[in-house]
């Protein structure tokens, strides 16, 4: 008779090294990380174009989080007028807009691995990565890409959720977490 595996026993992740991982670029990254990892998140999404090609380079499922908040940093002065605009959903227009772009880049995403018989997918969640990590079983997750509020209190805490949710040998990455000077 075989004995059901809970959620949270999920088989640790292959072993992989800091000497493993080409960091050339993102994309390199992706390609050298371990084909049989599964399961990824991505923290800090925008218009979904890396967890794009997360599901379309690697074999992983993957969980992508969001609050879509308007910040300054993020903003194009060129483009938008008034960060603080809302539509009449209450939503700032900025991140309605890049919220919708990205649902539409990864059901495309998803489509195309579909078609190329590919069982992976992705999903946005509109959240912040410390209200959406906590649902999620213990040492579930091989990839952690974190790349979501640039402020090191926020970055501290993402990683911090993070490490509980992390498979036995899987890795955190931070993207561009400072702007600003160091005081």
């Amino acid at each position: 008779m075989n004995t059901p595996v809970p959620l949270n026993s999920a088989p640790p992740s292959a072993h992989i090294t800091y000497d493993d991982l080409d960091l050339t670029t993102r994309d390199h990254l992706l390609a050298s990380l371990p084909k049989s990892w599964d399961i990824a998140v991505e923290i800090g999404v925008w218009e979904a174009r890396y967890m794009a090609n997360m599901l379309m380079k690697t074999n992983m499922t993957v969980l992508g989080v969001d609050p879509y908040c308007s910040v300054p940093q993020y903003l194009d002065p060129e483009v938008i007028t008034d960060i603080y605009e809302r539509d009449s959903a209450g939503d700032h227009l900025i991140s309605f807009t890049r919220y919708m772009v990205a649902q539409v880049n990864i059901r495309t995403t998803n489509l195309n691995l579909k078609v190329a018989g590919r069982f992976t997918s992705g999903q946005i969640f509109r959240a912040y990565g410390h209200e959406v990590l906590p649902y999620c079983p213990d040492e579930t997750n091989d990839f952690i890409y974190i790349d979501g509020a640039h402020e090191a209190p926020q970055v501290y805490k993402d990683i911090c959720n993070s490490w509980r949710v992390l498979n036995k040998n899987g890795i955190i990455v931070c993207d561009d977490y400072f702007y600003g000077d160091i005081n």
